[in-house]
């Protein structure tokens, strides 16, 4: 009788997808997908953390962490935030649009040189360019500093490594920015967090972010088109080479 294994290759295969190798993981241990028969090997999952295998999820793309429960911080007075941000919208809506996404490209570079966090009009007027998908795209770019082509970048697929510093800094002043926005213009947000998440190989928490975007804007079409990638297994590129991938470690931030 097959196994647990052999079914689950069945079930892929006839979506067209091959196993290459795998793990089975549980809460506290983990396994060998399609393990010799007779054998049992299931080791704890906390072995991970201080071994050579830690290196190699970090580089492939996943990272053990103690939770993988996403809590935001919290948000209020969602009605004077919205018409703050809407206001910025009007302004930016005028403007031809090379000189809006000179204005958004100075105001996020800012924010990432600052060691301190943004005012809270500041923070408005991010959110706001984040709503115009041109000038959010660009910004997004932004976060790594490397100047390479912009489709490379969002893709993750620069020569030059990352800046994870710059880009842990700009997930802080995202999270921020969170907190001085309402549901409604939230989506870009969270999106681009979500962004982050699987830029450093954090793919499960950068599915949540995204769904946490949807819960907001079901029709907002980049988290949805992020994460079905996501969910396809694609991997951001810089985590396949040792030399760019994300590290899990303290950074000097500001």
């Amino acid at each position: 009788m097959p196994g647990p294994s052999q079914l689950s290759q069945g079930v892929l295969a006839e979506q067209g997808i091959t196993i290459r190798d795998g793990l089975f993981v549980g809460d506290d241990t983990f396994s060998p997908y399609d393990g010799e028969p007779g054998t049992s090997l299931a080791l704890p999952v906390s072995s991970t953390q201080t071994s050579a295998i830690n290196a190699e999820f970090i580089y492939r793309g996943s990272a053990v962490q103690p939770t993988n429960e996403i809590t935001l911080p919290t948000t209020g007075q969602e009605a004077a935030k919205a018409t703050a941000v809407e206001h910025h919208m009007d302004t930016i809506a005028s403007q031809p649009t090379d000189t809006a996404l000179q204005h958004g490209r100075k105001l996020w570079a800012d924010m990432l040189n600052s060691k301190t966090f943004a005012s809270d009009d500041d923070c408005h007027a991010l959110v706001t360019n984040l709503q115009f998908p041109a000038i959010r795209d660009r910004l997004i770019a932004d976060i790594p500093g490397v100047d390479e082509p912009v489709q490379q970048v969002l893709f993750a697929q620069t020569e030059e490594a990352p800046k994870w510093s710059r880009i842990e800094w700009a997930q802080q002043l995202l999270l921020h920015a969170y907190t001085r926005t309402s549901p409604e213009h939230a989506a870009p947000v969270l999106t681009t967090i979500g962004y982050i998440n699987w830029w450093e190989g954090r793919g499960s928490k950068a599915h949540q972010f995204l769904q946490l975007a949807l819960d907001t804007d079901p029709a907002y079409r980049l988290a949805r088109l992020s994460d079905q990638m996501i969910g396809s297994g694609i991997v951001a590129g810089w985590n396949m080479n040792k030399d760019t991938a994300y590290k899990t470690r303290p950074f000097n931030m500001p």
